[in-house]
C-alpha cells in the first residue's frame, strides 16, 4: 500500500469536512479543494484550487496555474486539460483566481499574483509540495502574467502588499510556461490586449515581461498558435528569441491553424511538450 503523504492526508480531510471532490474533468486519481482563500482585495476573497495525488516519496514538484482573462472572477476551475493530466502524473497543482472584478492587469494583477505565491510558499509544509520545484503557467492573461510572475523575481516594486505572510518571498520560480500571453505590451498599446486597454507606452513597457529580463530568468516554454488573432505569434517569437539571445533556455511551440486558446491546445502534442520541457527542470520521483 502506498504511504499517503502530509499533503494528501490534510486535502482528503478538508475534502471531507467541506465536501469537496474532484471535478469530473480531473483525472480519477487527483483530490480537488476548491475556494481557499489566499488574499482579499477591497474585502472581496481571492481563491485558489489544490489538486493532489497520493504519492509514493517525497515532496512533488508543484505547477501554478494561472486562468485566462475571458473566464473572468472565479476562473481558478478552468485548467488546461493538458496540464490536468500532469496533476494525474503526480505534480501538485495549483490553480489560481488572480483576475481582478476592474480588469486591471498591470499593476494590480501582478500584485495579487505575487500575493498568490508568498501564500504557496508560507504552505509548502503544511500541504507537502516541494517550494524549491515551483512552476508557473498560464493562458492568455495567465500566460502573460506567469512569465511577469518568473521573470520580475526580485523586483520590489512589484511586490505589493496584497495579502500575509509579507515575510515570505514571491521568488524562487525555477520554470515558467506561456501559453499565448503577451510578452511586449509597447507594440499592442493601442489595442484590446493592453493591460488596462487605456495604457500609454511608458505604462505598457513597465508592463511588459521582457522589461524583466535578466541573465538569471528560468527556463521557458511558450505555447502559441500560428493563427492566433488576439496576441500575435510574434509576442511569443519575439520573447523566445531575447530569451535565447541572453543566454537563458527558451522553446516556441507553435500550434498549427491554432487561433487564441480552444482545444488544439489540450492535445497530446502539447501535453508530451510540456511534460519533457518539466522532465528537464523538475522531474517526478514517482510515475502512476
Amino acid at each position: 500500500m502506498r504511504n499517503i503523504t502530509k499533503g494528501l492526508g490534510l486535502l482528503l480531510s478538508f475534502c471531507m469536512m467541506e465536501a469537496v471532490f474532484a471535478k469530473e474533468d480531473a483525472p480519477e486519481n487527483v483530490f480537488v479543494v476548491r475556494d481557499v482563500e489566499y488574499a482579499q482585495v477591497g474585502g472581496e476573497p481571492l481563491l485558489l484550487d489544490l489538486y493532489c495525488t497520493e504519492t509514493t516519496e517525497g515532496a512533488p514538484p508543484l505547477i501554478v496555474w494561472f486562468h485566462g482573462g475571458d473566464t473572468g472572477v472565479g476562473g481558478s476551475a478552468v485548467v488546461n486539460k493538458a496540464v490536468l493530466r500532469l496533476a494525474g502524473d503526480g505534480y501538485f497543482l495549483v490553480s489560481v483566481d488572480c483576475w481582478r472584478k476592474d480588469g486591471v492587469v498591470y499593476p494590480g494583477g501582478v500584485y495579487n499574483g505575487k500575493a498568490a505565491l508568498r501564500w504557496i510558499y508560507a504552505h509548502a509544509d503544511e500541504y507537502g509540495y516541494d517550494p524549491e520545484k515551483v512552476i508557473v503557467a498560464g493562458a492568455s492573461f495567465g500566460g502573460y502574467l506567469a512569465t511577469m510572475l518568473g521573470m520580475s523575481q526580485g523586483v520590489k516594486e512589484l511586490e505589493g502588499t496584497v495579502g500575509g505572510h509579507q515575510e515570505a518571498s514571491a521568488d524562487g520560480i525555477c520554470g515558467i510556461i506561456n501559453f499565448y500571453g503577451s510578452s511586449d505590451l509597447s507594440g499592442l498599446a493601442a489595442e484590446s490586449s493592453c493591460p488596462e486597454k487605456r495604457c500609454d507606452k511608458d505604462l505598457a513597457e513597465r508592463a511588459s515581461p521582457l522589461a524583466y529580463l535578466t541573465p538569471d530568468d528560468p527556463p521557458m516554454l511558450i505555447i502559441h498558435g500560428d493563427a492566433d488573432k488576439t496576441v500575435p505569434l510574434e509576442q511569443g517569437a519575439i520573447l523566445s528569441q531575447q530569451y535565447q539571445d541572453a543566454g537563458l533556455v527558451s522553446e516556441l511551440m507553435v500550434i498549427k491553424n491554432a487561433n487564441h486558446g480552444g482545444s488544439p491546445f489540450e492535445s497530446d502534442e502539447v501535453y508530451n511538450g510540456i511534460f519533457d520541457f518539466l522532465e528537464d527542470i523538475a522531474p517526478l520521483s514517482f510515475m502512476f
